[in-house]
């Protein structure tokens, strides 16, 4: 008998067999598994990542059922590259009800990626990027539960509708998005909405279309918008409002209008015309 042969002789004979506790232990674990019911299974999908939920829906009907009805609480996805897209877009079917996403740009290494051009783009930008590949944003709308979603130096050019039509948000940030076109009035699409944040955007209108979901604004924070323009005297009446940044813009009005709200508001960084 050959070395090898010997050595996958002495394996088989010696690989010790499962005791009588651990086959009762693997038949156990199949037989609860089995009992799971599609009303106990979204409760423990919400303690696992999205993409632990991705794996888990692959078990069964009843589990693939589970995870589309599984609320996920505090886990953020954030598209980042073409890999994480491709997640997000299976997601968008099978889970559905993901609470916090946030949109960055599609890879430093990967380049010549862009989410679709939108209504009204910028024509030198759609020039420069008309061979890029392109990834359609408009599939975050099937995640209608979002609670918070931030956007981040995405490639975005022009108006996209679908990113302010979630009437359950409550956080949105817009980050260095300087070719995302859009105007405040959008955000009477948000009507939760308790944190607004908005840096280095092509963001247009005034403090006055804010006064449509003034009831729940708690925080408020725009820096390096040129083109917003800030009247104070528009804030009267926030009395959910407990701190307001306004920076390096055009503001006008009287700030002892916002005297009735004074105790709970902290004014920072104001730059007055």
């Amino acid at each position: 008998m050959s070395l090898s042969k010997d050595i996958d002789h002495l394996a088989i004979t010696t690989a010790p067999s499962p005791t009588t506790d651990e086959r009762n232990e693997i038949q156990l674990v199949d037989t609860t598994a089995e009992q799971l019911t599609a009303e106990v299974l979204p409760t423990i999908f919400g303690y696992l990542t999205p993409k632990e939920i991705m794996r888990a829906r692959r078990v069964c009907t009843t589990w693939r059922d589970a995870a589309r009805k599984t609320l996920i609480h505090l886990t953020e996805l954030k598209i980042e590259n073409v890999m994480t897209y491709n997640e997000t877009r299976a997601m968008s079917t099978d889970l559905s009800n993901l609470q916090h996403l946030s949109i960055c740009r599609l890879g430093y290494y990967e380049g010549r990626h862009k989410y679709s051009d939108s209504e009204d783009p910028d024509e030198d930008e759609a020039a420069d990027t008309a061979d890029f590949t392109t990834h359609d944003i408009n599939i975050i709308s099937n995640f209608t539960k979002l609670r918070s979603l931030e956007i981040y130096d995405a490639p975005l050019d022009g108006r996209y509708p679908v990113l302010f039509n979630f009437p359950l948000l409550q956080k949105l940030s817009i980050v260095c998005c300087e070719n995302l076109m859009w105007d405040l009035e959008m955000l009477a699409g948000l009507p939760s909405l308790k944190t607004f944040e908005c840096y280095g955007s092509d963001i247009t209108g005034d403090l006055r279309s804010l006064r449509m979901i003034k009831g729940n604004l708690e925080e408020i924070s725009i820096l390096r918008c040129p083109n917003f323009v800030g009247d104070l005297d528009m804030l009267e009446g926030f009395s959910s409002l407990r701190e307001l940044t306004l920076f390096n813009m055009p503001l006008s009005g009287n700030i002892s209008s916002l005297r009735a709200v004074k105790d709970t508001i902290v004014i920072v960084g104001l730059l007055s015309t």
